[in-house]
């Protein structure tokens, strides 16, 4: 082959090289989409530490990003979320901390949407609801405003505790929530202590774990959280409360232990009322100079009073 031919090749290539590109450029003209408002997914983070990490600041989570003119020196962004790629501009209020690339914070606040002035340059987007924590890294331009919506690729889900038979006794339910799939699997990432209460976690599978502040008893629940929707999980307790009583005569403080059959002594906290699984237990009460033992039976539904006489 000759030289000719070689150097004909090459430029056949590029010939073909520029179609293309000149091609691509058409199509993202003519859908008038502009290359920063590409949108990419990546997992959050959750954790009950209020000083949950965040991705690093070029790992993307799923946002929009919405470019107008503005005249120079009035820069700015707007900052908004939503539960799913689908959902709504989120309501309730939202942690926003935003810091220049170097790391200087130039806002903190609580908002659901929030408008501030910012000098052209690259700046991170740090935002906190419930349990997700996310992060993301956006470059505002002289002469723009910036509308930043970030998809937090969030659901919630309210835990219920409940007694078998029987009303919630006064000692309130503690329910821990541990994830089971993804970058926090097997870590703690909620703790709740209000019945119903609303807890906001990342789209994933947890394990739920329901017990009582006084006695042994304890439930678990499997639950898939779906991005923007709120599940409702009732757990039962199958168990019995024991009201642990001074009575009417009692002039001395009192203090119980409670042991069950195998000797294991039970929490006893802050109540009369201590939840526990059916079986025999004993209890150890101390009036004063004086203690004494009692033993007591406990079945599922039932409520039993132990009276320190």
């Amino acid at each position: 082959m000759s030289m000719y031919d070689v150097t004909g090749i090459t430029h056949r290539r590029r010939q073909v090289s520029f179609v293309l590109i000149s091609v691509l450029v058409v199509i993202i003209c003519a859908l008038n989409l502009p290359t920063r408002t590409l949108a990419f997914a990546a997992a959050t983070t959750a954790s009950i530490d209020p000083e949950a990490r965040t991705g690093p600041a070029g790992a993307a989570i799923a946002h929009e990003i919405h470019i107008v003119p503005a005249e120079p020196r009035s820069e700015s962004l707007e900052l908004s979320a939503r539960l799913a790629a689908d959902g709504g501009v989120i309501q309730r209020p939202i942690v926003w901390r935003v810091r220049r690339l170097g790391g200087e914070v130039v806002f903190a606040g609580r908002s659901a949407v929030v408008t501030i002035a910012a000098d052209p340059g690259d700046y991170v987007i740090e935002a906190g609801y419930g349990s997700v924590h996310v992060a993301q890294a956006v470059a505002l331009l002289k002469g723009e405003q910036v509308a930043v919506s970030l998809v937090l690729n969030v659901g919630g889900i309210r835990i219920l505790s409940r007694l078998y038979g029987l009303e919630l006794p006064a000692v309130r339910p503690l329910n821990t929530v541990y994830a089971t799939s993804g970058p926090e699997d097997g870590k703690l990432v909620a703790i709740s202590e209000e019945p119903g209460e609303i807890l906001r976690l990342p789209a994933g599978n947890y394990r739920i774990e329901s017990r009582f502040a006084s006695g042994n008893a304890i439930a678990t629940a499997d639950v898939s959280v779906k991005p923007g929707l709120l599940s409702s999980i009732e757990i039962d307790h199958r168990a019995g409360v024991a009201h642990l009583s001074a009575g009417s005569e009692a002039t001395e403080r009192i203090s119980w232990t409670v042991l069950d059959d195998k000797g294991r002594d039970l929490p006893v906290r802050g109540t009369s009322e201590i939840v526990l699984v059916p079986g025999r237990y004993v209890g150890h009460i101390k009036m004063g100079n004086q203690s004494r033992i009692v033993s007591f039976t406990v079945a599922a539904g039932k409520q039993i009073e132990i009276v320190a006489r």
